[in-house]
């Protein structure tokens, strides 16, 4: 039976760019990448690796930064932010694995090699945080982190909790000290209220001295505050009267 690869359209907080947007709103922040998932393309660029699958998904090359397509986001991101805010969009592990060899060998190489499976998502983190301290450095002011198929509804109690614990705290806790508020790292609504539920973190509402859209609250804590979420920032033109920010426990 063919593996089944899934439908982010269903899933994704945000899949697209502006659609999410009214038609006359004009954002202040600019979103990189404009389109596709650079991650999985990155992974994918070795020419030892023809195809990836269950045998040799633990043998991922590194990001090479000076190369497509990974170069070409941080290039843009450079020169757009002389101008402007730059929000970068980084995809967590599931997405991008269940984007190189499908959904259904993602639970398979999870539930029959654990071990194996938690090896590919150290592999991935350390190129995750390799590459939001470049975009750091290449100026970004929000890096916007969320995983597709990270939720109940498609992981199930169990597997939640387990990527919960075993990967998405220890990550986050990484890019929170790389961050160091020279950025905002703002967090899928799935990922924030996953750790908020295992007791992983708090969440503190900061009223606003005025309404505004999201994205201007965002751009408000930046510097101020490391880890915002809880709303899904893709519906930034959304005027609202406060914001949650997050603290790792």
């Amino acid at each position: 039976m063919d593996d089944k690869f899934i439908d982010y359209n269903d899933y994704i907080c945000g899949a697209g760019e502006p659609i999410l947007l009214r038609d006359n709103y004009e954002s202040k922040i600019y979103v990189l990448p404009e389109a596709g998932i650079v991650e999985v393309e990155a992974f994918q660029i070795n020419d030892e690796i023809k195809k990836l699958d269950l045998s040799n998904i633990d043998k991922l090359p590194n990001f090479n930064f000076n190369l497509e397509p990974i170069c070409s986001v941080l290039k843009q991101c450079e020169e757009l932010s002389k101008k402007f805010k730059v929000m970068i969009k980084l995809n967590g592990p599931l997405t991008i694995i269940s984007e190189l060899i499908g959904l259904n060998n993602l639970f398979l190489l999870w539930i029959k090699s654990p071990n194996k499976f938690y090896d590919v998502l150290k592999n991935i983190a350390e190129n995750l945080t390799l590459y939001a301290d470049e975009c750091i450095n290449s100026g970004a002011a929000i890096i916007s982190y969320g995983d597709a198929i990270c939720s109940q509804d498609i992981l199930g109690p169990k597997h939640l909790r387990d990527i919960t614990i075993k990967f998405s705290y220890p990550f986050l806790k990484k890019i929170e000290t790389l961050i160091n508020k020279k950025a905002l790292l703002h967090l899928c609504p799935k990922i924030s209220s996953a750790l908020n539920y295992f007791d992983l973190a708090e969440t503190k509402i900061i009223k606003l001295d005025k309404k505004m859209n999201y994205e201007e609250a965002c751009l408000y804590v930046n510097g101020l505050e490391t880890i915002a979420g809880g709303r899904c920032i893709e519906y930034r033109d959304v005027e609202v009267e406060s914001i949650k920010v997050i603290n790792l426990k």
